[in-house]
């Protein structure tokens, strides 16, 4: 099995609950990074981001992530800033699939809500017109890295279920093919 089916994209775009489901289907283990560091480092993310800072909070990212990815046959949901990080990125496309879970800013904007527990949006929780020029701001930044994903799957206005059996698809293709029947 080649590496690790691992899914990039803003915040919002459906990495965890998706990948939960393709895990299940594809009988892989699923990461979720931000949950993994959360259970390291005993605290919450978004308390990271307050006392540590965002650049320690990155480096905590990148080396879970370069652990996680040392296995394979794992489907991992990234953080949403995880592919900004050059060696993270490297790591990511080196021995692995990586399909990036897209969705219009607007669609983002009602996935995300108030930003509760995301420290990025915290400058925008209290108005949602700053939060969501807050939130169109850094999806541009990131948009360029996130095209750079050799696989795509748009979330937009779509199922659950139709972006599963579609990221399912790719990792088939990929020659991912777990120990599961994606109709079972």
């Amino acid at each position: 099995m080649p590496g690790n089916l691992v899914l990039v994209g803003y915040m919002g775009s459906g990495k965890s609950t998706v990948g939960v489901r393709v895990a299940a289907l594809l009988g892989l283990a699923f990461i979720d990074l931000d949950d993994l560091i959360e259970d390291g480092a005993g605290t919450s993310i978004a308390e990271i981001f307050r006392t540590e800072g965002e650049a320690h909070f990155r480096d905590l990212e990148a080396s879970t992530l370069e652990q996680v990815l040392a296995g394979e046959g794992r489907v991992v949901a990234t953080g949403g800033g995880a592919p900004m990080n050059d060696d993270s990125w490297g790591l990511m496309v080196a021995d692995n699939t990586v399909v990036h879970l897209d969705a219009s800013a607007d669609s983002l904007v009602e996935r995300v809500g108030l930003g509760d527990g995301r420290p990025l949006l915290e400058v925008g929780r209290d108005d949602p017109e700053r939060l969501r020029e807050r939130l169109v701001a850094i999806l541009e930044r990131r948009r360029g890295r996130y095209a750079q994903a050799p696989y795509r799957v748009d979330t937009t206005g779509r199922s659950i279920d139709e972006v599963v059996l579609d990221v399912v698809a790719v990792a088939r293709d990929a020659g991912i093919n777990g120990t599961r029947d994606a109709g079972g």
